[in-house]
C-alpha cells in the first residue's frame, strides 16, 4: 500500500487544525483507513476497488460510522464531501465524452446508473 499526499489526505489529517500532532496512535490509524478508502475511491485504476471504496464511503454502515468516529470525523460530513467529489468526477468525465464524436455510443457503467438514481432520489 503506497502513500499518496493529496487534498483528501490533507483534509482528513489536518481538519482538526494543529491537533493532528497530538492525535493518539489509534486515531491516526483510523484517519489512515479513511485516507486509504478515499485514495481507492479516486486514485486507483482498478474499477472494482474504486467502486467498492465509493460504495463504502457513501454507506451509512456501522463500520463506516465507527471508523469516522474513531478518526474524530463526522460521518455525515465525510459522506457528503465524498458524494460531491464523486459527482464532480463523473460530471468531468461526461464533459469529456461530449467532446467525442458520438458521446451516446459510450455505454453507461453501473456506477453511472447508480449515481443517476441517487441524484433523482435527491441523495
Amino acid at each position: 500500500m503506497g502513500r499518496s499526499n493529496n487534498s483528501f489526505q490533507n483534509y482528513f489529517i489536518n481538519s482538526v487544525g494543529g491537533a493532528n500532532l497530538k492525535m493518539e496512535p489509534e486515531q491516526k490509524l483510523f484517519v489512515a483507513v479513511l485516507t486509504q478508502a478515499v485514495h481507492d475511491a479516486f486514485k486507483t485504476a482498478d474499477k472494482l476497488d474504486k467502486d467498492s471504496a465509493r460504495s463504502w464511503l457513501l454507506s451509512n454502515s456501522r463500520d463506516f460510522r465507527n471508523i469516522c468516529e474513531f478518526a474524530g470525523r463526522d460521518p455525515a460530513y465525510v459522506r457528503e464531501r465524498i458524494k460531491n467529489n464523486i459527482w464532480e468526477d463523473t460530471e468531468e468525465k461526461r464533459k469529456i465524452w461530449i467532446t467525442q464524436p458520438c458521446p451516446f455510443c459510450i455505454p453507461k457503467t453501473e456506477n453511472d446508473v447508480q449515481l443517476e438514481e441517487a441524484r433523482k432520489a435527491g441523495l
